[in-house]
């Protein structure tokens, strides 16, 4: 494995965070390149204000690196194939099963008449069978392998979504040291600026208390957050988090 090194981080280019915090580190550099490794953690945001207490968590959201004198080649990003996770799923699996029931025999007695008198005429109905269909409703555990990194962008300006599959509410949790990519420097001073943002639709907001009392519908839930989405302003535009980073001589 690859010795670690901290990038500079360029002082006031950053930005106070919301709802995830990052970290940037590099291998040390090599014939004009160096891998890059992400550390991030997503966590919920808990706010008290006039509108009551409101819940902030991220449904998904994306890495985006602006990159200065470098590019990051597609055939070296990573995850390519990684992080992929087993999550079990539960169904309802229905099951016909048919069942013969036999039913009573019968006879009936009579009497005919023959050459050399009355014959006796027993005839006898076989048992009949009748299928009866009954349907048996088991649970059935399975899994499915979902990917929670997929990667965008070009060469200059690569892009990771982020996308938690796990059927919680939001992200939460921590992502140690993943690898992003080989950085290819052209020439120097080569800098990185990272950058997390998330879409309106790509927020879970809570509220509990104050503009969203509990007995209110998911239409004018929806609406409700959409006005939270707009007062949390600059908090979450352009972006929830930001750093620039200066990579060393190479």
């Amino acid at each position: 494995m690859s010795r670690r090194m901290k990038l500079k981080e360029q002082p006031g280019s950053g930005k106070v965070s919301f709802c995830v915090e990052f970290e940037i580190t590099s291998s040390v550099p090599s014939q004009g390149t160096l891998d890059l490794f992400l550390t991030f953690n997503a966590y919920e945001e808990v706010l008290t204000c006039r509108f009551g207490e409101i819940h902030v968590g991220l449904r998904k959201l994306r890495l985006e690196l602006g990159l200065c004198n470098a590019t990051m080649p597609l055939g070296t990003r990573q995850p390519q194939r990684l992080l992929s996770i087993g999550i079990k799923k539960k169904r309802m699996v229905g099951r016909e099963t048919s069942v013969k029931v036999a039913s009573d025999s019968k006879s009936t007695v009579g009497a005919e008449l023959g050459t050399h008198g009355p014959k006796a005429n027993v005839s006898a109905k076989s048992d009949e069978e009748t299928t009866n269909k009954v349907t048996d409703s088991t649970e059935d555990e399975f899994e499915v392998r979902e990917h929670q990194f997929s990667v965008a962008g070009n060469e200059s300006g690569p892009v990771w979504h982020i996308e938690d599959k796990t059927e919680s509410k939001f992200l939460e949790g921590a992502l140690s040291e993943q690898s992003l990519g080989k950085l290819v420097i052209s020439r120097e001073p080569c800098q990185v600026t990272a950058e997390f943002k998330a879409a309106p639709r790509d927020l879970w907001i809570e509220g509990k208390g104050g503009i969203f009392p509990t007995e209110m519908n998911g239409s004018h839930r929806a609406i409700r957050a959409l006005v939270v989405y707009g007062w949390l302003g600059s908090r979450v535009r352009p972006c929830l988090s930001r750093k620039h980073y200066e990579v060393p001589n190479v």
